[in-house]
């Protein structure tokens, strides 16, 4: 076997390591194509003496070309499940996605379909509830400025902490 055969099978085994760790990967939860780049080249950048960032688009190329991975269907999935599971306003969540490197095109598009500005006001009311809770301070002031800090629009926090504030009034007055 010739020196460039045996750079050849150890190029291709370095290949199927990173296909298999990618599967791995991908079996456990959907990821953004940067999220996979970022994985695997910190993982195999020193065990290999070859082009690590070429063998992982390979084969993120060929998990896309099978419909393995998708940033669409990650960034759907990740919206859906930021919205169901925590207090987040929009702008945090989209800045999420820019964070895993999903674009500001498609992170738009993804957040057009939840547009729905009552759903919003009630995920920000939701928050307060919680909030209030702990029984922190409740000033306008400090609450609005938790609801920017959870990425919730100045819109809906102006809409939020009024109805808000006549909740908490009307529950005190009972």
């Amino acid at each position: 076997m010739s020196h460039q055969d045996q750079l050849s099978l150890e190029k291709e085994a370095c290949y199927l390591k990173i296909r298999e760790k990618m599967l791995s990967l991908l079996s456990k939860r959907e990821h953004s194509a940067f999220e996979l780049r970022r994985k695997l080249q910190t993982r195999f950048y020193k065990s290999s003496m070859f082009n690590v960032y070429e063998l992982v688009e390979r084969c993120l190329l060929e998990m896309q070309e099978r419909n393995f991975q998708s940033d669409e269907r990650f960034a759907s999935l990740f919206v859906e499940s930021k919205i169901n599971n925590n207090q987040y306003g929009p702008f945090k969540i989209l800045q999420d996605l820019y964070n895993r490197g999903i674009s500001k095109q498609m992170s738009e598009k993804i957040m057009q379909k939840f547009s729905n500005q009552d759903l919003w006001i009630q995920k920000a009311l939701n928050y307060l509830e919680r909030y209030n809770k702990k029984r922190k301070d409740l000033r306008p002031a400090v609450l609005s400025h938790k609801l920017y800090q959870r990425g919730f629009s100045w819109e809906t926090i102006e809409q939020v902490i009024p109805e808000y504030q006549s909740r908490i009034e009307h529950s005190d007055s009972c």
